[in-house]
């Protein structure tokens, strides 16, 4: 809980003595003997730095008019004594954490908590953190957790206890357990990897009848199928069965108590303090524009901007100010859809590095539409949409310019087609590795007007290489999007007349995939493909 504190604290790159001094005793001994005697204790202080072992020297004014002084130490959580010489038992955790594809704009904070094994169950020590995944997808959590006692108490059995929440609505989403494996170390360190449940996860209970005051559960993804009771509010206990007068804001929630029975609120997103009594500012007046939602940041870091926005469909930016590119697709009369189909857009972006970028989004279609709209934060080049599974139509921008809309009409001559449509069968049968150096051949063939085929690994696109005509052959099914039954089995956030259903349109984002271009390569490919073509002939 205590560290980001003494992170601010160390940033302070070694004047944090001097701004103790300014902002305490200084106005004190300025009514006395002023600048000079300011100066002395700068002196003093200078010459303390090495008075505290893993501490912040500090230098108390114990009477200004006498000049009586002592030398104390601001020690880190991990350490404590007058000198800081002492390292504090503790569990350090480094945490990973992920969230699926249709919650990675939902605001989540988790409580980490240092329990035992005893009937009260009360928290050592504990930290919260708050998750955003488009703010903190790369975020590495290191933080500690401190034993109540010096030293521990090696007869009870300890473990750690997260529970994680929805910010905005401090909805439950379930619980993860950690058991300590080595208690006899000093400080033992504990990696974890914690997974947010899907948005339609249910939790799994362990009886269908309320015990006492709370409700018993399962951890999430644990093999050994762990469970606990997780209490009501107002109760606290192994079994929920103490009953605990919580010190939260009433429309905060309480988590639980520490051994000195502190209560352990979590805060809903516009509060903030050990009560939840305390406002946050910064989305007071909604700097997000264009409906966009308003995220306080977390208040102990100083290394974010004050707010994130969630921005909608179609916009994008720090404020969401930038609207999206778009492709309008035009639905012909004679292609019908069921009321549960998508569509969905596979969007390829070439930068002038030498990298691409892939990106998914999908759409459901309602009864009766006519047409459809993909949305990209990137300028448009190549785009292929899928309207049924494996009917892909190419969508390219040869123009070359960025039009924030672009109108396309489905076209039979822009269909995709399967190799099993164009090779004979004895090449079709060939395994991949010794069929691809045919690839270039239907490209080559400029009477078929092939703009691209596919076959169970590759997407080919015909490309033209000065003179000639060659597949440029990307690993498409091997994208891992992220996500896709989920988006199966649960409909979008749009909203269709016919039924009313809700689901949100999924956004799935990759690094570049492996892409081989025949054509620059073809004599290594060709070289290399024969002889393995030799050697399957010899076996």
């Amino acid at each position: 809980m205590y560290n980001s504190l003494w992170n601010n604290l160390l940033s302070s790159n070694g004047n944090f003595d001097a701004s103790i001094l300014s902002k305490s005793a200084s106005a004190q001994l300025s009514k006395s003997k002023g600048k000079k005697m300011t100066a002395q204790f700068m002196s003093m202080i200078s010459q303390d730095k090495n008075y505290c072992n893993r501490g912040l020297p500090l230098r108390v004014v114990l009477n200004s008019q006498t000049n009586v002084t002592r030398q104390a130490c601001l020690c880190p959580p991990s350490y404590y004594g007058n000198y800081c010489q002492y390292q504090n038992q503790r569990v350090s955790i480094t945490m990973k954490i992920t969230a699926p594809a249709r919650s990675r704009q939902t605001l989540f904070v988790l409580v980490v908590l240092l329990l035992d094994d005893t009937s009260q169950r009360l928290a050592h020590s504990y930290e919260q953190l708050s998750y955003l995944h488009v703010r903190d997808k790369d975020v590495q959590f290191n933080f500690y957790l401190l034993y109540s006692a010096r030293p521990k108490d090696t007869t009870k059995q300890y473990f750690i206890h997260i529970d994680i929440y929805e910010k905005t609505t401090l909805h439950y989403k379930g619980s993860k357990f950690i058991r300590l494996q080595r208690p006899f170390l000093p400080v033992e360190r504990v990696l974890i990897r914690l997974n947010i449940p899907h948005l339609h996860d249910i939790i799994q209970t362990c009886s269908n009848e309320q015990h006492g005051h709370g409700r018993c559960l399962r951890y999430l993804d644990d093999p050994s199928n762990t469970t606990f009771y997780r209490c009501d509010q107002g109760w606290i206990g192994r079994n929920c069965n103490i009953r605990y007068n919580s010190t939260c804001r009433p429309d905060s929630l309480c988590a639980g108590a520490t051994t000195t029975y502190r209560s352990i609120c979590v805060c809903p997103s516009h509060k903030f303090g050990s009560q939840c009594f305390l406002t946050k500012n910064s989305c007071q007046h909604n700097p997000c524009s264009n409906r966009s939602v308003c995220i306080p940041s977390d208040e102990r870091s100083t290394s974010q901007p004050s707010y994130v926005c969630i921005c909608p469909e179609g916009f994008h930016g720090e404020r969401c100010e930038i609207p999206d590119y778009q492709i309008i697709l035009i639905l012909q009369n004679n292609l019908t859809f069921s009321s549960q189909q998508f569509v969905h857009f596979y969007f390829i972006y070439f930068f002038p590095n030498g990298k691409s970028l892939y990106s998914k989004k999908s759409t459901r279609i309602c009864v009766n539409q006519t047409s459809v709209i993909g949305y990209s934060s990137y300028p448009l080049h190549i785009t292929l949409v899928e309207l049924a599974a494996n009917q892909y139509y190419l969508i390219s921008n040869k123009k070359g310019e960025s039009p924030v809309a672009l109108v396309y009409q489905i076209n039979l001559s822009n269909r995709c087609r399967s190799i099993s449509e164009i090779f004979s069968d004895n090449i079709t049968r060939m395994p991949v590795i010794q069929r691809l150096k045919y690839y270039h051949l239907p490209c080559q063939n400029r009477s078929s007007n092939l703009s691209c085929f596919y076959d169970e690994v590759h997407m080919c696109l015909c490309s033209d290489f000065g003179d000639s005509r060659l597949a440029n052959c990307h690993q498409f099914k091997y994208f891992p999007y992220i996500g896709d039954l989920e988006l199966l089995y649960h409909p979008s956030e749009r909203v269709c007349p016919e039924d009313y259903l809700s689901n949100s349109s999924l956004i799935s984002m990759g690094n570049c995939m492996p892409c081989m271009y025949i054509g620059e390569r073809f004599l290594d490919v060709f070289i290399l493909l024969f002889y393995l073509h030799i050697f399957h002939r010899i076996q």
